[in-house]
């Protein structure tokens, strides 16, 4: 009799410990999702950026000034924008310096 307590017992330790393994494996499973999840948003406002660079820089090597709206690549190089989700700073010096690009991502 004395055996079948052991036995019982040490089911009852082994349980008590997958479990523990399973929240903490749980726990580390949502705690980088959520981490991701952060880190995604941050590279679609900065591929946002690159895009809207890039098509300025594309502008000037076919038209030899670079654009003097937003709204210019938006309309002639494709370029789209949720303005739901980004505000999208476009500041022009002059016609033959690179516009200065920032995009900020709106939180709600």
């Amino acid at each position: 009799m004395h055996l079948y307590k052991t036995k019982k017992l040490i089911t009852f330790k082994g349980c008590i410990t997958a479990v523990a393994v399973f929240i903490a494996v749980l726990f580390l499973c949502v705690f980088t999702t959520y981490s991701l999840s952060g880190n995604v948003e941050e590279d679609k406002a900065a591929r946002l950026k690159e895009v809207i660079d890039n098509a300025i820089v594309t502008c000037y090597s076919i038209e030899g000034a670079y654009p003097e709206s937003l709204e210019y690549i938006v309309e002639n190089y494709g370029v789209v924008i949720d303005e739901d989700k980004y505000i999208v700073s476009y500041s022009v010096f002059a016609k033959n310096i690179k516009p200065q690009v920032k995009v900020i991502e709106i939180n709600k």
